[in-house]
């Protein structure tokens, strides 16, 4: 494949870094009440539009580009995009720093270090925006572009359209408009479960799989435990979530943290741990979930896929599906509860067996693993921990286990749950 040379890297950064030499007869307008809250996540740069004879010599070469927009920490918006260059994905992080009302923002450009500002011309936040940026001062020639964002890779054509309409109306021609190819290593998009329903999801899961390129999770994964996870879905649309984690010396540590809601349901982020991208891919919220993760930690992308299991809570013996193989870890013992005085109601609780690997939450992960630049090396199926889910699980007695719905016995027999 062709690669653009490095100054056009600039521009694929955040979709409208170039140089690019191009009159500007009609000014673009401003998103009115621009939410900067609702504008963070994840976006595709989906088309492009400049009048340059270096932009109409280039176009056919130029492809897809991934950002995720996060706040930064002193004020504006960092801007970590993913790009292909020379067939491998290559991570450039760009910082916009607010320069006049809301939705306006500048940049130093990495090549010219020249100053642009950058411009959130119009968006519904949850499909497209339409941005325009143009050079203020600095070496390097006068540039104007105009950029589609879209937060899927398949924008629908009515966004096309209102982008070409958009491009139009800042003097650019339709030779000069482009809407770019997808790329494919490293540049799959990432599936949500569709109609995520985060009160099927809460519960008790143990994390039974996991594959990532983060080099702290390579050197330490051959010596890892499987962790467990309780989730609770909140009222706000966000997720609690209570971690146990197994440590060396035969302990459990235990974090509390809140995955924020996205965009779109079933999208998530957790900006204390720096987690920019969480999403439920694929749930039957019964057996399995596939998780996804990106992490952002001091400029450098990590990716991970984690597969969760949900505990057997009935009697009888447990399976391994093939398609990971691995020792079946022992169970772990039945909570006990401290004794009360002549309880008026007895709830039986059930015991948490081995999570069974249920054979679709398998294979979809390792379906979607290459997808995202990752290879079975970089993987590993967790042997479990006896000492986590007694302390996670048996924090939180809920009357509903996936599923597992427990009989209240009273004097005159049983009586429906409450």
């Amino acid at each position: 494949m062709a690669t653009p040379n490095r100054p056009w890297m600039g521009l694929l950064l955040l979709g409208v870094l170039g140089v690019l030499q191009t009159p500007a007869p009609t000014e673009a307008a401003l998103q009115p009440n621009f939410e900067e809250d609702k504008f963070l996540g994840r976006w595709f740069t989906s088309g492009l539009a400049s009048n340059s004879s270096w932009f109409l010599e280039k176009r056919k070469v130029l492809s897809m580009c991934k950002s995720e927009v996060a706040p930064a920490a002193d004020g504006g918006l960092n801007v970590t995009s993913t790009f292909l260059r020379k067939d491998q994905c290559e991570t450039r992080t760009l910082l916009l720093r607010p320069a006049g009302p809301p939705g306006c923002y500048s940049y130093t450009s990495p090549h010219w270090s020249s100053t642009h500002e950058v411009s959130v011309a119009e968006t519904d936040y949850e499909t497209y925006a339409l941005l325009y940026t143009e050079s203020v001062r600095g070496p390097g020639p006068d540039s104007l572009m105009a950029t589609l964002y879209s937060r899927t890779q398949t924008p629908r054509a009515e966004v096309k359209e209102k982008f070409t309409t958009f491009a139009r109306s800042l003097g650019f021609t339709e030779e000069g408009i482009v809407f770019l190819p997808k790329t494919a290593p490293g540049q799959a998009e990432v599936p949500i479960q569709a109609d995520f329903d985060a009160s099927q999801f809460q519960g008790p899961w143990y994390v039974v799989g996991a594959v990532s390129d983060d080099q702290g999770f390579l050197d330490a994964k051959d010596n890892m435990k499987m962790p467990v996870v309780l989730v609770t879905s909140l009222a706000d649309g966000n997720l609690g979530i209570k971690f146990g984690f197994p440590t060396p010396d035969g302990g459990c540590q235990e974090t509390d943290s809140t995955f924020t809601r996205g965009a779109v349901d079933g999208q998530f982020s957790n900006a204390a741990m720096a987690q920019t991208d969480i999403r439920v891919a694929f749930t039957d919220y019964q057996h399995f979930a596939v998780m996804y993760f990106e992490t952002q930690k001091g400029g450098v992308r990590s990716t991970w896929l984690q597969l969760y299991a949900s505990p057997d809570w009935e009697a009888g013996e447990t399976s391994v599906s093939q398609c990971l193989p691995g020792p079946l870890p022992s169970p772990v013992p039945p909570p006990t509860l401290p004794p009360s005085p002549a309880p008026l109601l007895t709830v039986p609780l059930p015991s948490a067996r081995a999570p069974e690997l249920f054979p679709e939450g398998a294979q979809r992960m390792q379906e979607l693993a290459p997808k995202v630049g990752l290879n079975p090396s970089q993987g590993v199926l967790l042997p479990k921990s006896d000492v986590c889910p007694a302390i996670v699980f048996m924090g939180e007695i809920v009357l509903s286990f996936h599923g597992w719905p427990p009989i209240i016995s009273g004097e005159n027999g049983p009586a429906p749950a409450m």
